[in-house]
């Protein structure tokens, strides 16, 4: 089985994009970073029903004055967290149990 050129132009190209923000100034980081959390908050206020109630209203807020979302606030709200609605704990759990059943590899 030869290498996976697609994979390998992916990497490369990746790598070209972060060498060049080697360079960048200490304002153009932080734009990108606002830029990279408003993408982010906007995925997950469409694609998450926790979020979209979570950070209502929190639009313009500051990182550091949203919600936390605890270990056991996301196990409990796990099925609302997910932004893929077809991702649910319960089935989760057993796919992980299977796994274990078999001894496989849950990484994989």
């Amino acid at each position: 089985m030869g290498p996976d050129l697609m994979l390998l132009a992916r990497v490369i190209s990746g790598r070209s994009r972060s060498r060049r923000r080697d360079h960048w100034t200490r304002q153009q980081l932080l734009q990108h970073q606002d830029v990279a959390l408003a993408r982010l908050r906007l995925y997950a206020t469409r694609h998450s029903p926790y979020y979209r109630a979570a950070l209502a209203g929190l639009r313009d807020a500051p990182l550091e004055a949203l919600p936390v979302l605890t270990k056991g606030a996301l196990m409990a709200e796990w099925d609302h967290v997910c932004t893929d609605p077809a991702l649910r704990l319960a089935d989760v759990e057993e796919r992980l149990a299977q796994e274990e059943q078999l001894q496989l590899d849950p990484g994989r």
